[in-house]
């Protein structure tokens, strides 16, 4: 593990009333979001390394600037989550005295090339690269920043901790684009992000994320860690498996020829994303004690905003 210290902590402020942002106020969870409450953590590290990045202290005001910018169509991240305690519910909650999205400064002797490179990676050190937020009491921040000067051969480290309550990983990468769009001094992705959660119109609607708040978090302000989470996350080892095209192929090929010879041919080849998980789920069922006879399965959330009636629309920054 490389330590890694932090040289400076700021914040950078929402613009309270740019144009085309939401007005400063507070946005309450639906049902499909508030289970997400009780399991806060999204975190996304990005790694950038070579001869042409201009220097670190002009890395982090061109970040800086460039982050205010983009919260001028993505205010509501730089509030917060709020229990209601007077309705029962938790919303997301801007004003003006909000400090903004909490920025930190770094540097670690690590390098960019082993840290993306090692097939076993280090875990301790990847953890102290993004932003270290507590999301288990509310009020809590929705998105907190870390950039790091990486040692070695240089290179930058852009750490992101969002809360998964409020964002999944099409909103967050749509952030990241927008973000990125506006370092570049390019114009803002077209259209810009919709927070308005009356798109999504669920059974039992207002009652229903209260029924939900009332069962998951029973102790509001205080959210319950879930007991998965309370496990040492750090007992297990990450590590990068490379695949190239040639044993992709013949790992499909493979999969048909089973599903020949155990009379349940494909209707059609399966994808390589299809063809890798299912050798890695397979490889992880068999080194555990399950039965042979045993059904075991495995769930993937999937983005539903175009399967909603009517659909939310892409441009729908929420969880979805």
């Amino acid at each position: 593990m490389a330590p890694v210290r932090i040289v400076d902590v700021g914040y950078v402020p929402a613009p309270v009333a740019a144009a085309g942002a939401p007005p400063p106020g507070s946005i309450k969870l639906n049902a499909m979001e508030a289970q997400w409450v009780v399991a806060p953590v999204l975190q996304h590290l990005l790694l950038f390394e070579g001869d042409k990045l201009p220097p670190f202290d002009d890395v982090v005001r061109s970040l800086k600037s460039s982050l205010a910018a983009t919260l001028a169509t993505h205010a509501p991240l730089a509030g917060k989550l709020h229990h209601l305690a007077e309705t029962g519910e938790v919303a997301i909650c801007r004003s003006a005295d909000d400090d903004g999205v909490r920025f930190v400064v770094a540097e670690t002797d690590a390098d960019a090339r082993s840290l993306a490179g090692d097939e076993d990676h280090d875990v301790l050190t990847f953890e102290g690269l993004v932003p270290e937020v507590d999301m288990y009491r509310l009020p809590a921040p929705l998105l907190a920043v870390q950039a790091t000067r990486l040692g070695g051969g240089g290179g930058v480290a852009l750490g992101l901790t969002l809360h998964h309550a409020v964002v999944d990983g099409r909103s967050m990468w749509r952030f990241v684009e927008a973000w990125a769009a506006a370092c570049r001094g390019d114009a803002p992705p077209e259209p810009p992000p919709c927070f308005d959660r009356s798109r999504v119109r669920l059974p039992g609607g207002e009652e229903l994320a209260r029924s939900v708040v009332r069962k998951y978090m029973p102790d509001l302000p205080v959210v319950p860690m879930p007991a998965i989470l309370q496990q040492d996350r750090l007992r297990f080892t990450r590590r990068t498996f490379t695949l190239d095209a040639p044993r992709i192929a013949r790992l499909k090929q493979r999969i048909v020829r089973l599903g020949e010879a155990h009379g349940a041919p494909l209707r059609r080849p399966p994808s390589s994303f299809v063809a890798v998980v299912s050798l890695a789920w397979t490889c992880a069922v068999r080194c555990r004690s399950i039965p042979a006879d045993d059904d075991v399965f495995l769930l993937f959330f999937a983005d539903a905003r175009d399967r909603l009636e009517p659909p939310a629309g892409a441009e729908y920054f929420a969880r979805a």
